[in-house]
């Protein structure tokens, strides 16, 4: 058997710290989750982000 992953990151600002707060620093164990469907650009209210594409904007949910 054999497995690979690919990971990326998009970094859209960046801070210096210091190796302590590297080493402190604890991940969040919960996480809000937003199901969506439909595309709503009010998504991203306040947040900087990468313009959306045209297959984002037309997105809409098919039910089963």
């Amino acid at each position: 058997m054999k497995s690979e992953v690919l990971i990326e990151y998009l970094v859209l600002d960046s801070d210096i710290i210091t190796t302590k707060e590297y080493e402190e620093f604890r991940e969040q164990k919960k996480m809000n989750v937003f199901y969506v469907d439909q595309f709503d650009e009010n998504l991203w209210k306040g947040y900087t982000i990468i313009e959306p594409t045209k297959q984002m904007k037309e997105y809409k949910k098919v039910s089963d």
